[in-house]
């Protein structure tokens, strides 16, 4: 693999996962967009939220 080809493919797996993280990133704000209804009834609250759902 040449010097041009390495830095090519470089380039494209950062790309990659810069989007991927963007993606996923969008996804956890609306699954907290969603959920903020959610809280406050009985006991669900910010803490159970985040103990939930730090994976």
């Amino acid at each position: 693999m040449n010097v041009l080809t390495s830095y090519i493919a470089k380039d494209i797996i950062k790309g990659a996962l810069i989007a991927m993280l963007l993606l996923l990133t969008l996804f956890n704000l609306f699954t907290l967009g969603d959920e903020l209804d959610d809280i406050g009834k009985g006991d669900y609250g910010i803490r159970r939220r985040v103990l939930l759902h730090r994976a």
